[in-house]
């Protein structure tokens, strides 16, 4: 369950960290090149501990490319961006992927120190993990063979560079389906009723762009969680009911999930995939396993 709590500002594709007991959720803007083809440009939005606005900082510097972030890592001195670069091109699409090093103290500055390249192209990778590789395989929809985004489905490269496809209990349906996005990982301990760990496993929160039975071309998302022991075989796959009495929006996307007082929260995109809509924030309340 998602309980909504307020507003923020608009921050299309929101991906959260904590620096120095602020907020920093960066997003992207959708600026106009020529002919209306638009660039994807990057920024950042500074909040306090109780998401009161600071400030905001434009990033367009960063690339001559349409770009956007797609995961943030930490180590003890620096944040690993998951970075892609996107064509600027309405006839076709394809990417780029890069990690991006920043140290903590240039965080504000983004000051980059040092970039490597991820070498497989056009998937969408959600996630670096475990030395796997949580992507979605972008390829030519054949309901829509012309059709710019294509659809997009799982497809993960595993520690020996093997790429497979994950299955799921229920729900996930690589017939139908039209984009699967991983947002969230979280390891998680079993244990019996003296607290001993009986095992080790993960939930995992994803989304599926589904097609509009009534207009085909229209698209939307819905939000699921799942456990796996082993990311392969994904099991209780089930939809995460929202509770909205902030706004009417009929369904929501991009979430962002983070963890602040032993409690996880949510950013969430609306029904309008994040482009004029405010953000929002939200509790997300997990069932204990």
């Amino acid at each position: 369950m998602i309980k909504i709590i307020k507003r923020i500002n608009n921050i299309k594709f929101p991906k959260i960290i904590e620096h120095n007991d602020n907020f920093y959720v960066f997003g992207i803007v959708s600026k106009n090149v020529e002919n209306d083809i638009n660039k994807f440009v990057l920024f950042y939005e500074k909040y306090t501990p109780e998401f009161s606005f600071i400030e905001k900082k434009e990033l367009d510097y960063i690339s001559n490319h349409s770009c956007l972030i797609w995961d943030i890592s930490k180590t003890n001195d620096e944040y690993i961006f998951l970075f892609e670069e996107k064509s600027i091109d309405k006839k076709r699409h394809s990417n780029k992927y890069y990690k991006y090093f920043v140290k903590n103290e240039d965080l504000e500055l983004f000051k980059i120190h040092k970039i490597e390249k991820i070498d497989l192209e056009n998937y969408l990778f959600s996630k670096i993990k475990h030395d796997i590789y949580f992507s979605s395989k972008i390829e030519i929809d054949q309901e829509r063979p012309d059709y710019y985004w294509g659809k997009y489905l799982f497809y993960f490269q595993n520690q020996n560079k093997q790429l497979y496809r994950p299955e799921f209990d229920k729900i996930v349906n690589y017939q139908n389906d039209k984009g699967h996005l991983l947002h969230y990982i979280e390891e998680l301990f079993i244990t019996n009723y003296y607290n001993d760990i009986i095992r080790k496993t993960y939930l995992v929160i994803f989304s599926i762009r589904h097609k509009n039975e009534e207009n085909p071309i229209n698209y939307y998302y819905k939000i699921y969680i799942s456990y796996t022991d082993n990311f392969k075989n994904f099991y209780n796959t089930n939809e995460i009911e929202i509770e909205n009495n902030v706004t009417n929006s009929k369904w929501y996307c991009y979430p962002e999930i983070f963890k602040q007082n032993n409690k996880h929260y949510i950013l969430l995109n609306q029904d309008d995939f994040g482009k004029e809509k405010e953000t929002l924030l939200g509790e997300l309340l997990l069932e204990e396993t």
